[in-house]
């Protein structure tokens, strides 16, 4: 199917890497444990979850998958941005090994992606690992 696509392991990475839970303990879907601090939603949440929400508020997601090691290292600082800009900007996380179909449909080509929504719509993106002062800015720009 065009434009179609599936995100696989690179060769060499035996996919045993460690994921911590939120600040729950919780897992997201399929039982992997959901970054620290950052809710995990699927492809059937998305819509309310984003889309519809970003009306009142922004809405950022983390298009992430368990083997991206930037998106695993990027964890503690999004953890800490999202506790920082509570209230004013939803955070939320998106396994895209899990929601291939969502990822193809957002022409998600490249992770870590940071995507985020207002009035419905995508706004802006940030693109792979960056430091805190970095997404800092992109949060406050959309805010």
């Amino acid at each position: 199917m065009p434009g179609r696509f599936s995100f696989s392991r690179s060769r060499g990475d035996s996919g045993n890497t460690a994921r911590r839970g939120g600040a729950s303990g919780g897992s997201g879907p399929g039982g992997v444990p959901a970054p620290a601090g950052l809710p995990r939603i699927d492809a059937a949440e998305f819509r309310s979850q984003v889309v519809e929400a970003s009306a009142n508020a922004p809405v950022i997601v983390d298009f992430v998958a368990p083997w991206c090691r930037p998106c695993i290292a990027m964890e503690p600082v999004l953890a800490e941005l999202a506790a920082r800009f509570s209230g004013d900007v939803t955070m939320l996380s998106v396994d895209i090994q899990d929601n291939p179909e969502l990822a193809a449909d957002l022409q998600i080509l490249s992770i870590p992606l940071l995507a985020a929504y207002s009035g419905g719509e995508q706004v802006a993106t940030l693109h792979g690992a960056k430091p805190k002062k970095a997404i800092s800015s992109f949060i406050e720009s959309v805010l």
